[in-house]
């Protein structure tokens, strides 16, 4: 674990923030080493976690709660309304002051399938805890050095919605679920390749109303491998092989060529 701004400390997938007299858990994660840090902390500063934020339900960002809650009796479970591991829900922008700190909790749907993704924004030290909202896939737009050009999304309108939402907030790092702390600039690429994501899902739609690409999945390769051209990722072909393509990759995409050939 790593202090990555003053009180805050980064694991493996899940980051913490050290308030005088407790601890405030930002994505518990999956990994046992995040676990194990965050007691090693509580050890350190001899003061419990009191709070956890879930970003959102899905099991590698809440699968440690289980452990934390086990180590603190009295830890308070907050996330949205639709996260089934949450106690306090929020419904809409939520305001909490824990120490000296104030934290926004600013719901950012489109990623999960429950819709129940949030973003904490600490505004005193410009920091956002992203979850999963904010996916750059690489260093910048034309240079992606991930496993995949395509940030892993359900619903594309909300996503984009939450991610021009974000945008506009004063931000000094991005710190993601997975451990990734960002620039600001993170979410401006994630919302660029999502619309262009969403652009191409037009035209493929359009030129292909009719004829031999009418299957969906086909359409969604057609934008796979422009949106890999344009981000300059290499690995085309392995990736449309490997089974997390069809798990993660595509949905997003098919989300918009469906909008669209329903608009026909």
């Amino acid at each position: 674990m790593i202090q990555t701004a003053k009180k805050i400390y980064t694991s493996e997938d899940g980051s913490i923030v050290a308030e005088k007299g407790f601890l405030v858990v930002v994505d518990p994660g999956c990994e046992e080493n995040t676990a194990k840090d965050f007691l090693r902390l509580s050890r350190r500063k001899k003061i419990p976690i009191k709070y956890a934020f879930l970003t959102h339900s899905h099991w590698d960002h809440v699968h440690n709660i289980g452990k934390l809650k086990k180590a603190f009796k009295d830890l308070v479970v907050v996330g949205h309304k639709n996260n089934p591991r949450a106690k306090v829900l929020i419904r809409r922008k939520s305001y909490f002051h824990f120490g000296e700190s104030s934290y926004e909790v600013i719901p950012t749907p489109g990623h999960c399938e429950r819709k129940d993704d949030l973003c904490i924004y600490l505004p005193d030290q410009r920091i956002l805890f992203s979850g999963d909202t904010v996916q750059p896939q690489g260093v910048s737009y034309e240079q992606c050095n991930f496993c995949t050009p395509v940030p892993y999304f359900e619903y594309g309108d909300e996503y984009l919605s939450s991610l021009r939402k974000i945008a506009r907030l004063k931000i000094k790092y991005v710190i993601t679920g997975h451990g990734a702390v960002l620039p600001k600039e993170s979410i401006d690429i994630t919302l660029r390749s999502v619309k262009e994501i969403a652009k191409l899902s037009k035209d493929v739609s359009k030129t292909n109303r009719s004829g031999i690409n009418q299957n969906v999945k086909k359409l969604a390769q057609i934008v796979f491998r422009i949106i890999s051209e344009k981000r300059n990722f290499k690995q085309v072909e392995e990736r449309l092989k490997d089974p997390y393509y069809n798990d993660l990759d595509v949905k997003g995409i098919i989300y918009f060529i469906k909008k669209y050939r329903n608009l026909g």
